[in-house]
C-alpha cells in the first residue's frame, strides 16, 4: 500500500496498515479476505468527522517529521491506493481510498522509523465503487 499524503508538502509515503479503530487493514491482510472491500464501505458509511488511524514507515527521503511537524486539527489529506496481490504474487485488483479534510489528532514515532497517525476525516471516496 502507498498512499500520496497532501501535508504541508506532498510525498508518496509506504503505508503499512490503515484502521477504523475497530478493524484494521494491513500489509499483512490475505487477499481473499475480501477485507478491503469492506473497510471501503465502513470508511464510506462513517459519520463525519470520522475517525482514523494508519502507521506508516518513514524512508531516507521522507522523514518521520512528515506529519510529526502537523499541529493538532492541522488539515492533510491522504490518496490511499492498495493493490491486491494472490498468494502466486499476482495481480489481482487496486483499489483507491481518497481521504480528504482530515484533521490531525496525534502522531507517535514507534520502533522500525514506523509513524503512527491518529486523525478524523470530513470527505471519503473510493474507487473502484
Amino acid at each position: 500500500m502507498y498512499a500520496y499524503a497532501h501535508a504541508r508538502d506532498t510525498k508518496n509515503i509506504n503505508v503499512l496498515s490503515i484502521a477504523d479503530y475497530r478493524n484494521e487493514l494491513s500489509v499483512q491482510t490475505p487477499s481473499s479476505s475480501g477485507l478491503i472491500t469492506a473497510m471501503g464501505e465502513v470508511f464510506k458509511n462513517m459519520k463525519r468527522p470520522a475517525p482514523f488511524i494508519f502507521v506508516w514507515k518513514a524512508e531516507k527521503l521522507i522523514p518521520e517529521t512528515l506529519f510529526t511537524t502537523l499541529k493538532r486539527g492541522e488539515e492533510f489529506s491522504l490518496d490511499l491506493r492498495i493493490l491486491e496481490i494472490d498468494e502466486k504474487g499476482n495481480s489481482r485488483s487496486s483499489f483507491h481510498f481518497d481521504f480528504a479534510q482530515c484533521s490531525l489528532i496525534k502522531t507517535r514515532i514507534l520502533s522500525g522509523r514506523r509513524v503512527k497517525v491518529e486523525a478524523t476525516y470530513n470527505y471519503f471516496r473510493k474507487s473502484p465503487d
